[in-house]
């Protein structure tokens, strides 16, 4: 059923309520004159794509302890905006890589602890920054080296990587 389709088949309880001969509730009559919100949420082809990038997650030491709420913030923004690429291997998810074209306030933030994006931090801007990695099965670097080749071929990218010291973290840039 298409979009449209589903959208004329939804029938406010104040449009049944008359149908049906009675009085109609307050407050459904008043939301009976709002116009339709379109339907929200992924595309099922993002939701295969999330439920990928969790099954990597899950199998990803860095990863496996983070809560529902980390995923709202991580991968549903680069998902939705099309700024991640799930790699496949046998067609099997193999790595997970998304990225977010910051502003100079986001840019700033980055070396951060415990720093989250705001959802409109990831299209804030035009510096190009690798977010996150998952790779449990290894092969980061190949999925890496496919996204830098395809996306960002002609632009510098940024990314945070431990520092030389041990201590905190540092910019990369390549």
């Amino acid at each position: 059923m298409s979009r449209k389709n589903a959208q004329a088949k939804v029938e406010t309880s104040s449009e049944s309520a008359v149908a049906a001969g009675q009085d109609a509730p307050e407050a459904a009559s008043i939301a009976a004159t709002e116009p339709p919100r379109p339907l929200a949420g992924p595309s099922p082809i993002q939701a295969q794509v999330f439920a990928d990038v969790v099954a990597l997650m899950a199998a990803s030491p860095p990863h496996k302890y983070l809560f529902l709420t980390d995923l709202e913030w991580l991968v549903m923004p680069p998902l939705m905006l099309g700024q991640c690429s799930l790699v496949r291997r046998e067609g099997r998810p193999f790595a997970f890589v998304s990225w977010a074209f910051l502003g100079s306030e986001a840019a700033a933030r980055m070396t951060q602890p415990q720093l989250r994006l705001r959802p409109a931090d990831w299209k804030s801007g035009d510096e190009a920054w690798i977010i996150d990695v998952v790779a449990p099965f290894g092969g980061a670097e190949v999925a890496l080296k496919e996204v830098k080749a395809r996306t960002f071929a002609d632009r510098k990218v940024k990314a945070l990587q431990p520092a030389p010291d041990g201590k905190g973290l540092a910019v990369m840039e390549w």
